[in-house]
């Protein structure tokens, strides 16, 4: 026998809230079946289907009120809005990948360190194809080219904020040296450094994941579980351990060298603030992603038939805007 197929008419339940949604299907299973609860079969099916989907994600009473066509609706914002989570990504294990590549030329990197090394490709190796995986192959390609000119805007800051590091680490040394931390202080200063994007990464997703349940009411984490890259950070933890360094937790739970706390140093953060301006700067990182995607001829194309559609939708408006205008007769 063939398969049978069947249209599930979501835009049935398009204008109903998402709490409505969930109320119309409890009550459909509690009854065992839409037409002893007296609701529409397309209707009940419909509302199974949209529910099944929804309740993976956590509701607040806002989030409850909001329609499923507006749910929708601000979820693809929020896709579009992650972009900036997704850089971070990148900022993050490319100074990882950096200082790692900088252990290998001076010869400091262990076996069991690199064994590390290894983990942390890996994990950001299963991000990126996860990703690579939900994108089409122009987009993706624009996308690796974003990111190394959203690096290259920040590159000019990496070695002064490590110099800052160091300097601090030097006018501190005997607090390094008196609770017996690893005396090196180009490797803390590194270390330091890599840890300063790993916290930046897991506070910046945090707080973007805790805005929008405050502001919409629903909780999208679970959609971007595949880019939560913590495991990065554990194991470079682990292979700065390898090589001598101490750890400790700070207020916020995260991982910090003992001995010095950088946070007091102005110098320090004077430069980290000017990575975050440059990678907060709206403008600058549409401007890399407009030279981005001027490097992939079909990712140019479907820019600019997007922008020519956004024109013509906008002259067609000017238009009819225009027949609503009273006639004015030449003097």
């Amino acid at each position: 026998m063939g398969k049978i197929s069947y249209t599930i008419k979501t835009s049935l339940v398009k204008d109903m809230t998402v709490g409505d949604v969930f109320q119309l299907v409890n009550r459909i299973e509690r009854a065992g079946g839409a037409e002893r609860a007296g609701v529409d079969r397309d209707l009940g099916i419909a509302a199974q289907w949209v529910r099944n989907e929804l309740i993976k994600y956590r509701f607040t009473e806002k989030g409850f009120r909001h329609t499923v066509a507006d749910f929708y609706r601000m979820r693809k914002m929020v896709d579009e809005d992650f972009i900036h989570n997704h850089r971070l990504n990148y900022m993050m294990f490319f100074t990882i990948r950096d200082v790692c590549d900088w252990l290998k030329e001076k010869g400091k990197i262990s076996f069991s360190a690199k064994s590390y090394w290894k983990k942390i490709d890996k994990v950001f190796q299963i991000y990126q194809d996860k990703h690579k995986s939900m994108v089409e192959h122009s987009v993706w390609m624009t996308i690796q080219d974003h990111m190394c000119f959203a690096y290259n805007t920040i590159e000019e800051y990496i070695e002064p904020l490590e110099f800052a590091i160091r300097d601090y680490l030097i006018q501190h040394r005997d607090k390094i040296i008196a609770c017996k931390q690893k005396d090196d202080i180009t490797l803390l200063a590194k270390c330091y450094m890599c840890l300063m994007f790993c916290a930046a990464l897991r506070n910046t997703r945090n707080s973007f994941f805790r805005n929008i349940k405050e502001q919409k009411g629903f909780d999208l984490s679970v959609d971007y579980s595949y880019a939560d890259i913590d495991a990065v950070c554990r194991n470079f933890v682990f292979l700065m351990q390898v090589l001598g360094v101490k750890f400790t937790k700070d207020k916020d739970g995260d991982d910090v060298p003992i001995g010095v706390d950088i946070a007091e140093s102005v110098r320090v953060e004077s430069v980290w603030n000017n990575i975050v301006r440059k990678l907060t700067d709206a403008e600058l990182m549409d401007e890399m992603a407009i030279k981005a995607i001027n490097l992939n001829p079909e990712t140019k194309a479907d820019y600019e038939s997007i922008i020519a559609k956004q024109e013509q939708l906008a002259l067609d408006k000017a238009i009819e805007d225009l027949k609503t205008l009273p006639n004015v007769k030449k003097a």
